[in-house]
């Protein structure tokens, strides 16, 4: 299942499905439903997650493009909801 995930390049979402997989082996094992946790094997086989800086918008004009477009969304009232907000959490 990593696998398929990695080929796909989604390499975090493949970090996080080892994690959830891994949590979900411990629950297993605290409980007696298996011996061990399978998933300790498979740390360090996956592709390492290449960190690196986000984009963000610095400069006045892009932050008054970016507003006039999210006022102009069509899509549902949620998201542009949520869009309307995402500005005011920082």
């Amino acid at each position: 299942m990593l696998q398929r995930i990695e080929n796909r390049n989604a390499i975090e979402t493949a970090h996080r499905a080892l994690q959830a997989t891994g949590q979900v082996f411990r629950y297993a094992e605290a409980t007696g439903r298996v011996d061990r946790d399978i998933s300790q094997a498979l740390k360090g086989a996956l592709t390492p997650v290449n960190k690196g800086h986000f984009s963000a918008i610095t400069e006045p004009k892009q932050a008054a493009e970016l507003l006039r477009a999210i006022d102009a969304y069509s899509g549902t009232f949620a998201v542009k909801s949520a869009l309307q907000l995402a500005p005011l959490m920082l």
